[in-house]
């Protein structure tokens, strides 16, 4: 009588069920926007005018919180003003694959000025801004990132 390899095949049903319920990264996929106006900016009043007075601060750092229009608290370097929808994630060519979320809005003067084709990178501050901005392109193109 012949032997069956029992442990071939166990050790075979145990690869193929591991292979099976194993979490796949999703795939992120991008759409080209177009080319935007790339800008920084960072919580100064002369960066945001109006908006820059009166801002809760931070019992713990004593530093101001800073919340876009989107009502949430601001990342340096992630959080990016934009006319697009809250929430949508871009990357932005020479900026060596970041990626950006909508979280406030620019002005409506500078929506018009350049077509709604802008996207603001907020920073800590001034000094930030000008080095993040060093050496890039005024017009860039923006993809939005899709999952």
């Amino acid at each position: 009588m012949p032997m069956l390899n029992l442990g071939f095949m166990v050790s075979v049903a145990c690869s193929v069920m591991l292979q099976a319920t194993t979490p796949q990264e999703p795939v992120q996929t991008r759409e080209l926007l177009g080319e935007c106006r790339i800008t920084a900016y960072c919580s100064c009043e002369k960066c945001c005018g109006q908006w820059a007075a009166n801002r809760p601060v931070d019992p713990a750092t004593g530093e101001p919180i800073v919340t876009g229009a989107r009502g949430t608290q601001l990342t340096p370097g992630y959080s990016v003003a934009s006319n697009l929808p809250f929430g949508t994630v871009l990357e932005i060519d020479g900026f060596d694959g970041m990626q950006f979320e909508v979280e406030d809005r620019t002005s409506q003067a500078t929506q018009r000025r350049y077509n709604g084709m802008t996207v603001d990178i907020y920073m800590d501050d001034h000094d930030s801004c000008y080095d993040l901005m060093s050496g890039k392109d005024a017009w860039s193109n923006v993809y939005i990132v899709k999952e």
